[in-house]
């Protein structure tokens, strides 16, 4: 990265911290959460839920295709 391209990432020169009105003062003191939780499913799990998703997504596209089907034989007509 180059001398002119470093620059044009910083805040600009003019803007004050604390100043509300720009985009640089809100985002320098923006604090973001410090830890965060995370909880993961058993192993045990995987597969059911991959059923579960699988049919349900099978069962979209069926009614999707059903609902195309019908719509072009109706305008066809």
């Amino acid at each position: 990265m180059n001398r002119s391209t470093a620059r044009s990432l910083e805040a600009p020169v003019n803007v004050r911290r604390g100043d509300s009105s720009s985009f640089w003062s809100t985002s320098a003191t923006l604090e973001l959460p410090r830890e965060t939780n995370s909880s993961y499913q058993p192993g045990s799990r995987f597969w059911p839920f991959q059923w579960i998703e699988g049919g349900w997504l099978l069962t979209l596209s069926v009614l999707l295709i059903a609902v195309t089907v019908w719509v072009v034989r109706r305008r066809a007509v």
